[in-house]
């Protein structure tokens, strides 16, 4: 898939982030790499900066839920 493709996708099909509260701790497979960490030092956080990614810079049709006591990110 090309990158025009992946972001007409992107763009094309409605889509809900939920992303946990409580996923903040560096656990269960967690990648801690520089690369990785650059995106964010915590599940949540990556999962925020890529809704703000698509939905900013893609301009995707998205919406972000978060849910307490929910430990990971489903998309």
């Amino acid at each position: 898939m090309t990158a025009d493709q992946l972001t007409k996708q992107l763009r094309g099909a409605p889509t809900t982030y939920l992303l946990g509260q409580v996923d903040v701790l560096p656990l269960g497979g967690f990648d801690s790499s520089p690369t990785a960490m650059a995106q964010g030092p915590t599940r949540r956080a990556r999962g925020e900066a890529f809704f703000k990614y698509v939905t900013e810079t893609l301009g995707a049709n998205t919406r972000r839920s978060s849910f307490p006591n929910a430990d990971t990110m489903i998309a």
